[in-house]
């Protein structure tokens, strides 16, 4: 695949260097600023061409009647019916040009790093191209990275994408197969070329099979609230909609350092790549998988999250950050301005909602009468995470489990995903209330620790496990609200089986699941049914991915799974009586 943009390599030291994709956005057209024409399209293009024809490299441009830029062309494929050209301005460090389009439009802009200007190319609806000039730190920022750098040796390679791909083994992975949108993350090189990024050839990431899933485990948990599948095999994002995917491109050539992307990519038609460098400045994984986060973010139309003295990126307080900030912390959430002397109070989460990134459906109910069962073996108690898991989608949400209990020790444990100390969102508050809702025992540890839950039940009967993501202290000094504790937790434990009661979930026997691995078609067969089934496909997040219902007397159930993305999935079977059987199912 050719993507595009390429920006020049210089000595100053980029974080997030940050292209914003604003050329359709109504605020330039409603801008203040004077426009300056440049003429009309066709006496515009027409020395493009013929600076292909004779190969020559240079050409000045006016922004108005005082100013004008001389343009070193590094790319130059226009002809009579289609224009496309890219440069750098002569004379000064970043300073880029682009332009493209056909015979009834074109657009493009002009970057100023160096004197902080910057223009927007377009043509108006006489046909006649103007140049205007926009908000540079509505276009580009740059951040200084100093506090990143521990190994800036580290050389871009040309290295062409066959022999980048062959370097490393990439694990083939996805957080939520068959979701809506993808967030590729590409680590075995890339070739980039034909637009907004010039010509890039990127090297490969040398990472480790267990550092690429370090990266994709953290930002598959910033993720996780929405229907959006983080993966890394090319083929899901090949197949994906336009409208809703985004690739990252973890690599050791571009650009100098850090990160860089553009606004709202992900839903607008443009196959146009993000970056982050994994050498230089990014001396970790984890720190690489946080601006991984933090450039998808901007591709989802987010801007950066800074203060009124004048900081264009937070710099956190204790081990916490937001990830439109500076993201260097350990911990790092979405935001909304909650911190001190913030200056944007943009929702981030809502506008990642809005971008065709919509949350996802609320797995477990958020009361009582909504509750799911929490499965648990009836000999023994025991309580398993395969079993019991789910997601934290909203602020709003909180999940329930109903638990038919008889007397002795209740233990339980219900941790985030934690499986890398820098990968939780969600700091989990978990109560024990009984059947009237009155709250039995509560376990809020400080931070994005598990819960833990150790109470001695001396009444049998019906109970309840809440799980709810809360905040901690005083956001304006050391803490964070509950506006961003969403992601997944697990339960796992032993409760007091009420062998009395006859209502405990148990293994629902005389089950057959085939075939397996399935293709399209997943036949459910029951030895009896005197009563109705459900039929649940989860993926391994614990996502509910598909329902189906044997009704009473069925003892066979042909499920139609040819809409489910290749993966491994749990299929649960379980009826009115609170008996389950799981299973897990690879689907081809």
């Amino acid at each position: 695949m050719k993507f595009k943009r390429v920006i020049p390599r210089t000595a100053l030291a980029l974080i997030a260097f940050v292209l914003l994709n604003s050329l359709l956005t109504p605020v330039y057209s409603q801008s203040k600023e004077k426009t300056y024409l440049l003429g009309s399209l066709s006496t515009f293009v027409k020395p493009l061409i013929e600076k292909k024809k004779l190969k020559e490299n240079q050409f000045v441009i006016n922004v108005s009647d005082e100013k004008s830029y001389t343009i070193n062309i590094t790319a130059n494929t226009s002809k009579p019916d289609a224009y496309y050209l890219f440069g750098n301005a002569e004379g000064l460090n970043i300073a880029t040009f682009f332009l493209k389009g056909d015979n009834s439009a074109i657009e493009g802009k002009l970057l100023d790093h160096d004197n902080k200007l910057a223009y927007y190319i377009y043509t108006n609806g006489s046909k006649e191209v103007e140049v205007k000039e926009v908000d540079i730190h509505k276009e580009v920022c740059v951040m200084d990275g100093s506090w990143l750098i521990s190994n800036n040796e580290g050389k871009a390679a040309s290295i062409k994408n066959t022999e980048n791909r062959a370097q490393i083994v990439v694990p083939q992975l996805e957080s939520f197969p068959g979701a809506k949108g993808v967030m590729y993350l590409d680590f075995d090189g890339e070739y980039v070329s034909g637009g907004e990024w010039g010509t890039i050839d990127a090297q490969a990431a040398q990472y480790s099979e267990a550092d690429i899933e370090k990266v994709f485990y953290i930002i598959a948990e910033d993720f996780a609230p929405y229907n959006v599948n983080v993966t890394t095999k090319r083929d899901v994002y090949d197949n994906a909609n336009v409208r809703s995917k985004q690739m990252i491109i973890f690599n050791e050539t571009y650009p100098q350092d850090g990160g860089v992307a553009q606004f709202n990519t992900f839903n607008n038609q443009k196959e146009e790549p993000c970056w982050v460098k994994t050498i230089g400045l990014i001396d970790s994984v984890w720190l690489a998988a946080n601006v991984g986060s933090h450039e998808a973010g901007h591709t989802l139309g987010l801007i950066h999250d800074g203060t009124t003295q004048g900081a264009e990126y937070w710099l956190g307080h204790e081990d916490y950050n937001i990830v439109m900030g500076r993201c260097n912390r350990r911990y790092v959430q979405w935001g909304k301005g909650e911190y001190q002397n913030a200056n944007n109070s943009e929702d981030d989460l809502r506008i990642i909602d809005q971008n065709n990134a919509s949350y996802r459906t609320d797995d477990h109910g958020n009361d009582e009468s909504g509750s799911t069962t929490l499965v648990f073996d009836e000999g023994t108690g025991e309580v398993k995470e395969d079993d019991n898991y789910g997601i934290i989608e909203q602020r709003e949400d909180k999940d329930y489990f109903k638990m038919e209990l008889g007397t002795g020790s209740l233990d339980l444990k219900i941790r985030p995903a934690d499986k890398y100390e820098q990968s939780p969102n969600l700091d989990i508050q978990a109560r024990l209330l009984d059947v009237s809702g009155a709250e039995v025992a509560k376990s809020d540890p400080d931070g994005f620790a598990a819960a833990t839950l150790n109470e001695n039940i001396t009444k049998s009967g019906t109970y309840y496990l809440e799980i709810d993501g809360v905040g901690f202290g005083d956001p304006l000094t050391t803490g964070y609200t509950d506006y961003a504790s969403l992601g997944q937790f697990f339960v796992s434990g032993t409760v007091p089986s009420n062998t009395t009661a006859g209502v405990n979930d148990k293994e629902l026997t005389g089950v057959k699941v085939s075939p397996n691995p399935a293709n399209n078609v997943l036949n459910i067969n029951l030895s009896i049914s005197a009563n109705e089934h459900k039929v649940t496909i989860y993926n391994y997040l614990g996502a509910v991915i598909q329902r189906e219902v044997m009704h009473t007397g069925a003892t066979h159930l042909a499920l139609n799974i040819s809409n489910i993305a290749s993966g491994m999935y749990f299929v649960r079977v379980s009826n009115s009586e609170k008996n389950n059987a799981i299973f897990k199912m690879i689907k081809k």
